[in-house]
């Protein structure tokens, strides 16, 4: 079976799926896209993500985008996980979302794929703290001016 699949099956009782991203799933989310403290999309760098990413997916609810993301290979065994969500949707949607991006963890982490995944969160973001917990990380340190704007941001870890 395919991660893909692997993780579809889990997310059957949640009314949700992953699919391949394309268009229409970014063109739902780039509005909403914040990278390292800057605003606004930045085609080549999301490109980039796609094109390096070990999974990525579009995580699809009542037919409506909800994020895209993926794992990217910081090196061998240490991935580092990116999202843009669909902040209307964020709210609404949060268990279909915290237990999407949870199975895709779970997954990877039990598959042996891995035995570190890294996620980097702006510190002055409401959620910084609460989001990666709900998701299994744990605190492991505050990275002093990472954004371009000098934003702090906290790394928070998973081990297998």
């Amino acid at each position: 079976m395919s991660l893909a699949s692997d993780v579809n099956k889990s997310l059957e009782r949640h009314k949700c799926h992953y699919q391949k991203i394309h268009s229409s799933h970014v063109d739902a989310v780039k509005q909403y896209a914040v990278g390292f403290g800057s605003s606004g999309w930045n085609q080549e760098v999301f490109e980039l993500n796609i094109e390096i990413s070990f999974a990525s997916g579009a995580l699809i609810a009542d037919n409506q985008c909800l994020l895209i993301g993926g794992l990217v290979f910081s090196h061998e065994k240490v991935l580092n996980l990116w999202a843009i969500f669909n902040n209307p949707l964020r709210w609404k949607y949060r268990r279909q979302i915290l237990y999407g991006i949870k199975n895709v963890l779970d997954i990877m982490l039990l598959s042996n794929a891995c035995h570190r995944v890294q996620y980097a969160i702006a510190s002055n973001k409401k959620y910084s703290n609460t989001f990666p917990k709900h998701l299994g990380f744990t605190f492991e340190s505050v990275m002093k001016n990472y954004g371009t704007d000098k934003t702090d941001y906290l790394m928070y870890v998973r081990l297998r």
